[in-house]
């Protein structure tokens, strides 16, 4: 049968040309071919809901990952009069526009079936290919003939990035987001090159600083030395309540009941008084922010920071 090759590193439309079915009508039908775990095998004349099938994906170890995809037949981007066509349906538009057949596949990376996926391998480049075909038939339920649409999966688990510079002490102003609780959070843990840095958030209200260390190099042509830099970091409020520590999921009071808005994070004078002064340090660190169900993280949001610090004198 005729291949045909696509790409897919996130949501695709692919355009279709129906084929001609045994009987001389068109169909844009498809049932599951290679890597299609739980798509349908046969066509139907039937509507329905969207197709929903998982295929095997891997990371650069060659660990499987399960990946959720969910799909639907369209016209020109529209739905059939608000019909769900499923990828395995024969059927045609029964009203305007009346007799046509959909000529676009969708295919996008399911969002509620993945979150697990999210909570744990947010940022992971995940590939492989799995294929669909489409049948020309006798009846529904003999197959005679088919065309091989193969897609080549280049996909990199989504994250929600937002970048900084520091170059000295910093307070930046964060966006609270809704926990799966319907609450807000502001609790931040530890990512990247965060040495010592919570790895769990708390609902407690501990009113210290967060303290851990970064590694950075030195940038002198004399000197490319690997530093442990200290940091010390805590949310604030614009309320003015207590600082907290950088992973607690606590509320401003129970007067205000507001989340934090504010992360502060300066060097640390009393631990980096060891490090040569004058001498200027890059490198970067991140903290992400995680919404939980109880106390299980989902979606993820990453902090990634980029460091370019003079070491005072």
């Amino acid at each position: 049968p005729p291949v045909i090759s696509h790409t897919m590193k996130g949501e695709v439309s692919v355009a279709l040309k129906p084929i001609k079915r045994t009987t001389g009508k068109r169909s844009s039908a498809f049932v599951g071919g290679s890597n299609t775990i739980g798509a349908p095998t046969k066509m139907i004349w039937g509507v329905g809901v969207f197709t929903r099938f998982a295929v095997e994906l891997k990371d650069k170890e060659g660990q499987p990952h399960k990946v959720h995809l969910v799909a639907n037949l369209r016209i020109d981007g529209k739905r059939c009069w608000g019909m769900k066509i499923p990828i395995n349906s024969a059927i045609t538009c029964a009203n305007k526009p009346k007799n046509k057949l959909a000529n676009k596949l969708h295919i996008a990376f399911d969002g509620a079936l993945n979150k697990d996926l999210v909570k744990k391998f947010a940022g992971t480049r995940l590939t492989g290919n799995f294929s669909l075909k489409r049948l020309q038939w006798k009846n529904p339920r003999h197959a005679l003939s088919s065309e091989m649409h193969e897609f080549a999966v280049d996909w990199i688990v989504p994250v929600k990035v937002v970048n900084h510079t520091i170059n000295r002490d910093v307070s930046i102003d964060i966006k609270p987001i809704k926990r799966t609780t319907g609450h807000k959070s502001a609790a931040f843990v530890g990512g990247f090159n965060t040495i010592g840095a919570p790895t769990k958030m708390v609902w407690s209200s501990s009113a210290v600083s967060t303290k851990f260390s970064v590694i950075l190099h030195a940038h002198d042509k004399h000197n490319s030395a690997a530093y442990k830099v200290h940091l010390v970091a805590d949310i604030t409020s614009k309320l003015g309540c207590a600082r907290m520590t950088i992973n607690s999921a606590a509320t401003c009071s129970k007067r205000y009941e507001e989340p934090y808005n504010g992360l502060d994070i300066s060097f640390d004078k009393a631990l980096n008084k060891k490090l040569p002064g004058g001498i200027t340090l890059k490198g970067h660190f991140s903290l992400k922010r995680l919404q939980w169900p109880h106390m299980n993280t989902t979606n993820l949001e990453m902090h990634n920071f980029e460091v370019n610090w003079k070491v005072p004198p």
